[in-house]
């Protein structure tokens, strides 16, 4: 095959431990440039991150080379140990894309300090 084209976007949502209503709305735009940040470090790329009191939604995109599973495995880990620090605490859980753009995309206000870190693909990335 000369040409092969992979767009990994998926949907995923941390929520905190139990439920509890953790994630403070000062706390939250730092937990989500933080998440951002990990992403970026990781060359994934950052279509929204946002969320709410008790969990944090992402839609990335994952470069080819890496599989969802170390994908999310960098960021569970690396924002949980940190929120941890900070006293919160996760669980993770995933549902679809279309239910993501239907439902749950409109509803998160993007923080300022999250779209920082976001840039649009590249042409070689594989970008929507």
């Amino acid at each position: 095959m000369s040409h092969t084209y992979v767009q990994n976007v998926i949907h995923v949502a941390f929520s905190t431990k139990h439920r509890s209503k953790s994630i403070s709305k000062e706390f939250q735009p730092r937990l989500w440039a933080y998440v951002a940040g990990i992403c970026k470090n990781h060359g994934i790329f950052v279509h929204a991150v946002g969320g709410t009191d008790d969990h944090i939604h992402l839609l990335i995109q994952i470069p080819a080379p890496l599989s969802v599973a170390k994908a999310v495995l960098a960021i569970k880990s690396n924002s949980s140990r940190w929120a941890n620090e900070q006293g919160n605490k996760f669980a993770v859980s995933y549902t679809h894309l279309d239910v993501y753009k239907r439902q749950v995309l409109p509803s998160i206000k993007m923080s300022p300090d999250a779209s920082a870190y976001l840039n649009p693909p590249s042409k070689n990335s594989g970008g929507i």
